[in-house]
């Protein structure tokens, strides 16, 4: 990847990869309802289990794009309309917001839902506008802000944005450090790593923080998948990476079945 838009291409990609399990796991869970499952709870559970760390992650990025990335973009760009500060703040809190509104669906707060149907209801109700929200927001940023920064020509400033970064999200936890480099192959990763994080963190890290990490949550996405064969209900479509359309907008609904929850 082109150093000079790796710390926002990176980031933005692991964040399509977490957007396309999050969006499949609803989409099961909807699909388990459905067929009366007997271990919705489970699943549910699971589902929030996954949660958090995507939850996690992003709300530290969101962070980090305020101390580490804009003052390098607006070097570069403009930042005004969406990306002004006085408008892009408020969506971010708004996004938190969003967050805040799905944690209080786990488990343990889920009594104020008088079934199962109307928990996972509320759920996908939340999902929608989350998941369009946030990647419209980043195929925005990208349109805006990938060619100038390839122009730019200044990389050492931009590779110390992109360690600052790397740092802040670590800050959030190993589960935070694993997402942001889900989409490296494995030698890119520690070719990355050695840059950005402390020898010592970095080897515990890869040696068995990213590993365990990795298996836990995906292990959540075949868990999902082995309920809905034993309960014999009908698989989702095959997940796939989320993108912007030919209008450069996001719709959830191309990820998503939603006949499913009546």
């Amino acid at each position: 990847e082109d150093p000079s838009v790796e710390f926002m291409v990176l980031p933005h990609n692991a964040i399509r990869g977490e957007l396309r399990d999050f969006l499949f796991l609803v989409d099961c869970l909807g699909r388990l309802v459905a067929a009366d499952a007997k271990d919705v709870e489970e699943a549910v559970a699971g589902l929030f289990t996954w949660w958090d760390g995507f939850a996690g992650f992003l709300v530290a990025y969101l962070s980090a794009e305020e101390t580490s990335q804009y003052p390098v973009i607006k070097d570069v760009v403009e930042l005004e309309g969406d990306f002004h500060k006085s408008v892009r703040i408020p969506f971010k809190k708004q996004l938190c917001a969003s967050i805040e509104v799905i944690d209080g669906m786990r488990e343990k707060e889920a009594i104020k839902f008088k079934t199962m149907l109307e928990r996972a209801n509320n759920i996908r109700a939340v999902a929608m506008p989350f998941a369009k929200h946030l990647m419209n927001y980043i195929v925005s940023r990208e349109r805006a802000f990938l060619s100038p920064l390839e122009s730019f020509g200044k990389r050492d400033e931009i590779a110390a944005a992109t360690k600052a970064m790397a740092r802040e999200i670590f800050a959030g936890g190993s589960t935070a450090l694993s997402i942001l480099v889900r989409p490296l192959a494995p030698a890119r990763r520690t070719i990355w790593l050695k840059d950005k994080v402390p020898v010592m963190q970095r080897l515990l890290f890869e040696s068995k923080q990213f590993p365990q990490i990795s298996k836990r949550r995906s292990g959540v996405v075949t868990g999902m998948i082995a309920s809905l064969q034993n309960a014999g209900a009908t698989l989702p479509m095959p997940r796939k990476t989320p993108s912007a359309n030919q209008n450069n907008t996001f719709e959830p609904s191309a990820y998503m079945s939603y006949d499913i929850f009546g």
